[in-house]
């Protein structure tokens, strides 16, 4: 609710400053990583996210694992990381049912296709 009201509030850190929060108090709730991680790479700050979702709970139910897995693929990519693709992958077939998971998927494989081309080049 307070992350909400900051947002709404237009107070970008203080939203991040609570999601923070939340996962110091719960660090073992994958779900309130995965909204700190969705905030940090909305901010521009993938590497942190990357560092947020490092940690995969067992006993995870299949879509915040899925969750988990697209996040971390999205931030390396947008890190300059082809092992993006891997963890996209591997949302993919965890909820292979899921639209954003594809999409996250269609997304990614264009910025990586472009960084293993000469010069950069597109």
């Amino acid at each position: 609710m307070l992350f909400a009201q900051a947002l709404a509030q237009g107070d970008e850190q203080e939203a991040l400053a609570i999601l923070e929060a939340e996962v110091h108090v719960h660090p073992s709730k994958s779900s309130s990583r995965n909204r700190l991680a969705k905030m940090l790479i909305a901010s521009g700050k993938a590497e942190e996210a990357i560092g947020v979702l490092a940690v995969q709970e067992k006993g995870d139910e299949a879509e915040v694992v899925a969750e988990t897995h697209r996040l971390r693929g999205m931030a390396e990519v947008l890190s300059g990381g082809r092992s993006g693709l891997k963890s996209l992958q591997a949302a993919v077939r965890t909820r292979p049912w899921d639209d954003v998971t594809w999409q996250s998927l269609a997304w990614a494989r264009k910025p990586v296709a472009e960084v293993g081309k000469p010069n950069g080049s597109a």
